[in-house]
């Protein structure tokens, strides 16, 4: 017996989830704001259930942090998390490129020069915005590259909290051209069979990215005081 696959139309609660998740990541919704849902329900024009359910689905994430005793809010780092997320990454891709290298290095460079050659197009053309989403992917990329469901999905956890840091991180021009620099020498490793030196750069680079964020919170607190 052979069954077709059903064209089910996104729920309202995904549409809002998908909505909501990218205004956190992208910068439109501020880091330690507070949520209404009645507010977000009149912005999205739908009723507030699949609002609430988005919210819920954005705790999972940590995305959203929901007090019974409090308002609902968005996320907000502060040093230890950024230092915590820092080392997950730094001890995640790295071991990811390890094992990225050994079981199909021509593969992962073939991907990750890929996606340097778009995001160097993407900045030409549209900006920062298009070269976020390519940031990501690559360093999906590498995780991806480990052939390893746990470590994917380990990383999966966080992604969406490291989308919202890079946003933030990235907000010069110089930031960003610094990173296209960084990406394209992490490729040009992998392209040479330069594991340690990959490695090496990965953790510099994974680094700088908490750094830029931090020096992006304290532009954000002289400007507000």
């Amino acid at each position: 017996m052979k069954l077709a696959p059903l064209n089910r139309p996104e729920s309202l609660t995904e549409m809002a989830y998908r909505e909501l998740r990218d205004a956190i990541i992208d910068g439109r919704l501020k880091l330690g704001d507070q949520l209404s849902e009645q507010r977000l329900s009149q912005m999205l024009g739908i009723s507030k259930t699949p609002v609430r359910e988005a919210l819920l689905n954005l705790k999972r994430e940590g995305l959203v942090v929901i007090d019974p005793q409090k308002a609902t809010s968005i996320f907000h780092m502060d040093e230890s998390e950024i230092d915590q997320i820092k080392t997950f990454r730094q001890m995640l891709e790295i071991s990811a490129a390890r094992i990225g290298f050994e079981k199909n290095r021509t593969g992962l460079f073939s991907q990750l020069d890929k996606i340097v050659t778009l995001m160097r197009a993407e900045l030409e053309g549209h900006g920062r915005a298009p070269y976020r989403k390519l940031d990501s992917e690559f360093h999906n990329a590498i995780v991806a590259s480990s052939g390893n469901d746990y470590m994917i999905a380990a990383y999966g956890h966080i992604s969406a909290k490291i989308g919202a840091l890079r946003t933030r991180a990235q907000d010069t021009d110089a930031v960003v051209q610094s990173s296209l620099k960084s990406h394209a020498q992490l490729a040009s490793h992998v392209d040479k069979n330069e594991l340690e030196a990959f490695c090496k750069l990965l953790e510099q680079h994974i680094e700088n990215t908490g750094n830029d964020y931090r020096k992006w919170l304290a532009a954000k607190l002289d400007t507000s005081e």
